[in-house]
């Protein structure tokens, strides 16, 4: 067995680096370094979720190449209400929201590009 201590990172193809970093940026997520103008590495402040976004211009952008979703839990102290204004107010668009069991409350928000988040 391989044994790993969790995710390294998240790699998406985005069509604009700073509108994503924004909305990406939302989630806490910061910018820590860049290669040449087409990839962007954020990570949250903790650095235990990188996220790397790269610029593109192909057909590929939003095509999640059968990933349907990226779940990214909040901090206990975060209403996802207040979650999801902050999302849109940042260009993500909701998707679905609802209850997985009782009291389980969840949203998918697409971001920019399409790519669908679930907190």
């Amino acid at each position: 067995m391989v044994k790993i201590q969790g995710y390294s990172h998240i790699h998406l193809l985005v069509s604009d680096l700073q509108r994503s970093c924004t909305f990406y940026g939302a989630f806490g997520f910061v910018e820590q370094f860049r290669l040449r103008d087409e990839m962007v590495f954020l990570s949250t402040p903790e650095q235990d979720a990188w996220l790397t976004l790269h610029f593109s211009d192909s057909d590929q952008v939003g095509n999640s190449g059968g990933l349907l979703h990226v779940g990214l839990a909040l901090d206990d102290s975060q209403d996802l209400e207040e979650a999801v204004r902050e999302l849109e107010q940042n260009g993500g668009t909701v998707v679905e929201r609802g209850e997985h069991d009782p009291g389980m409350f969840y949203a998918y928000v697409a971001d920019p590009d399409g790519y669908v988040i679930e907190i």
